[in-house]
């Protein structure tokens, strides 16, 4: 039998996994959506621009105690791999995606386009 890990270890793996996990959304602070997500035609339910930084915290934390507890119960192995190549895959994706909105969307109508296109086929693939 297994002997758990102290109160101490799993309170210090806790702050660990969150501080590895905000570590993601970090390079989002260096490429914010500039005036042309501004210019977007938005739906009138889209949420408003306030929201979007603590819902993403809360999402974050929520990711971080999921990963820990994961961690409490069967240790490293290939759930928590996923967990952190998604995790580095997220963060890759912050700054370019932003970017490439930026530069392909005039006013934000091809991103609109490309992404129904890309949400037609995601769908399609089911």
């Amino acid at each position: 039998m297994s002997k758990s890990p102290s109160t101490l270890r799993q309170a210090l793996a806790l702050i660990g996994f969150i501080v590895i996990t905000f570590c993601a959304p970090l390079l989002g602070i260096f490429s914010k959506p500039d005036l042309w997500y501004d210019a977007l035609n938005k739906p009138s339910w889209n949420p408003p621009g306030w929201i979007f930084e603590p819902v993403w915290s809360l999402l974050y934390l929520v990711m971080a105690v999921a990963a820990w507890l994961v961690w409490r119960r069967v240790g490293w192995g290939k759930a928590l791999m996923f967990y952190f190549i998604q995790l580095a895959l997220n963060a890759a994706w912050t700054p370019h995606g932003r970017r490439m909105d930026a530069a392909w969307t005039p006013h934000g109508r091809r991103s609109s386009l490309v992404r129904t296109n890309s949400a037609g086929r995601w769908q399609k693939s089911f």
